[in-house]
């Protein structure tokens, strides 16, 4: 008897599956899966012979040991997990600039009284929903500038002083609205004032890459 393990999405970079090979009828076969960052394993689904039949669900055990009569194909299944600045209050901290980062946004969610730069910017863009946030505090006056060269997808731009999303003011400068291109946002930084960055991304099994720079600010 054979036991064939795949993974259940074109993205093989979510996760990877071990175990699969010949075993003699009535044996366990033991079979595992392991995520890859950004991603957690759900479940197997076995599928019929017929690829127009969907598959059933036959265990979230991992590792798994079924015990065979036949042949079976099975799939791993990932999900998107919620990436580590995905709220607020968890914001990647940047301690200095120039500053990257790139993040799967495909498990990012927003939370119930968040603010979106399609509200705040009045240009008519739409709010994805997907949000990610980053906190910079500046040592000195300067202009910081905020690119996203490498995105896969569509991302909205928000800067915001306050201690917390109810407090959160909109910065001068400080929005961008995806419309062709990703935007690219500069805006005047005042020293020891925290600023929260949010990115508002579509999701999408995508990866957005953040850009942070400054110069000084030639601004009164």
């Amino acid at each position: 008897m054979e036991v064939e393990t795949n993974l259940d999405l074109e993205m093989a970079d979510v996760g990877s599956v071990a175990g699969g090979g010949v075993y003699g009828a009535g044996a366990p076969a033991t079979i595992s899966a392991t995520a890859k960052s950004g991603w957690r394993f759900i479940g197997w689904i076995a599928y019929p012979d017929h690829a127009d039949v969907l598959g059933t669900p036959v265990s979230a055990a991992n590792p798994y040991s079924p015990v065979l009569s036949d042949d079976r194909v099975l799939f791993a299944r990932f999900e998107p997990t919620p990436p580590p600045n995905d709220k607020f209050a968890m914001a990647t901290q940047v301690a200095a600039l120039p500053f990257q980062d790139k993040v799967f946004t495909a498990g990012a969610t927003s939370e119930a009284n968040e603010p979106f730069p399609a509200t705040i910017c009045g240009g008519g863009g739409n709010r994805h929903g997907k949000t990610i946030w980053y906190s910079y505090t500046p040592k000195l006056d300067e202009r910081v500038s905020i690119d996203l060269d490498g995105s896969d997808n569509a991302i909205d731009i928000g800067v915001y002083t306050g201690s917390d999303l109810a407090a959160a003011t909109p910065v001068q400068d400080g929005c961008g609205i995806s419309k062709v291109l990703n935007p690219h946002v500069t805006f005047s930084a005042k020293s020891g004032t925290p600023y929260h960055i949010q990115l508002d991304t579509m999701g999408a099994n995508s990866r957005h890459c953040l850009s942070l720079s400054h110069e000084p600010d030639s601004h009164p």
